[in-house]
Formats: structure tokens, sequence, C-alpha cells
């Protein structure tokens, strides 16, 4: 079994996909890189299926329509003990690829449970100052509200697989980015947090809610 999915939803994304998928390999062993193409119209496709066939045991290729939430197909074709959302224009911090795999396997070699690993992340824009986004200051043993740019992020979650495959399948909006985060909530039990920047955003974070109140209702 693999240690950890991650999961890059892709279309149109032939400039951008080659440095999220490499940025996997470094740890091919431990990691599955799921694919999942939403129907582009350019060679994104046929990329994908090229890293395939370059790194059968590594790269899963899976095509879907555009109005299908790609979290819950990617679910369906997972294999890896824990999961992560990759966006085709970001990638992974080597070294703290490193340190996710290590620390996942200290917990199994312990024998303990980890619903929830939170990481950092960094925002690494081109012509503009990288900027790190950390949790370390937060007293994780007495959490209470955190400030408004402290919430948990898609970026900084890597979650069970199993436990992500709890969420209620009839609340579709769900299965939308960071709506998934909180959608887990109710079933963390565990969570560790990491200190390492492990999610590198190539751009300008963009939230896409299909519905306008959907984080309300879900709160």
């Amino acid at each position: 079994m693999k240690l950890l999915t991650v999961c890059i939803p892709c279309y149109n994304s032939i400039m951008e996909m080659h440095k999220a998928i490499n940025s996997c390999l470094l740890m091919k062993d431990e990691v599955e890189v799921l694919i999942v193409d939403r129907h582009s119209h350019d060679e994104t496709l046929q990329v994908a299926k090229e890293y395939e066939e370059a790194y059968p045991e590594t790269v899963k290729v899976i095509t879907t329509r555009e109005d299908v939430p790609f979290l819950k197909i990617a679910l369906e074709h997972s294999e890896g003990l824990y999961f992560k959302i990759l966006q085709c224009f970001d990638y992974l911090d080597q070294p703290s690829l490193v340190s996710v795999i290590e620390t996942i396997r200290d917990f199994i070699r312990i024998q303990a449970n980890l619903d929830l690993l939170v990481t950092d992340y960094k925002y690494v824009i081109p012509q503009e100052k990288e900027k790190r986004v950390s949790y370390k200051n937060i007293e994780w043993h007495n959490i209470k509200a955190f400030h408004k740019h402290f919430q948990i992020d898609l970026g900084s979650v890597i979650i069970k697989t199993s436990t992500l495959k709890k969420i209620n399948t009839d609340e579709e909006n769900i299965f939308y980015n960071e709506l998934t985060v909180y959608g887990t909530i109710p079933y963390i039990k565990s969570m560790y947090y990491l200190n390492v920047p492990f999610h590198c955003y190539g751009t300008r974070r963009k939230i896409h809610i299909s519905k306008s109140n959907s984080y309300v209702d879900l709160m």
C-alpha cells in the first residue's frame, strides 16, 4: 500500500502540470499520483498518459466530466493510506515531502491513529517575495478560535483516506476543495502538526464554490 495519494486535478494544464507531477516523484515508492483530467482540450491527457506509462507503479490517470467533483472520483480510485489535493499550478516542497513520509511511517510504526496531518504552506509566486504561512505559534493543546488569516487551508491538510471516505456523499458541495477541510471535521479524532512548508502555491488561491451559501450551510 502507498502511504500517500496526491490527487492532481487538471484541465487544459499542459503548461503547469509537469512541475506538480514531478514534485511528487522523489518518494515515488511511497506516493501514488492520481491525475484527474476533466476533459481537457489540449494535450493534458496525452502527457498524463505518458507519465502513467513511465511510472506505472506510481501514476494513475482518471478522466471525468467538468461538472463531476474530481475528489469524489479520485477517492474511488485512491489506494494510499493518506490523501492530499495538489492543484496543477502548485507543487510540493521536496525536503518537506521526505519529512511528511517519515512522519507517516513513524505513526504506523508506533501503531498510533492519525486522522489529520497539518503542515505549513507557502506562496512561491513569480516576481513576488516568497511567503510562508505557519501554524507553529498556535497552542495546539488548547485550541481556541483561529485568527482569520490562520484558518486551516486546503494546502495545509493531509487527511487519512478512510476518514475522507466517511463524508456524506449526499452533499455534493462537500467535494469542492476547501469545503472538504470542514466537511471532515466531525470525523477527525486525532491530528498532528508538522512544522514544514509542504504545499507550495504557485499562484494566488481562488475559492470556487458552486453555491454562495455552501460554507454557511456546512457550518
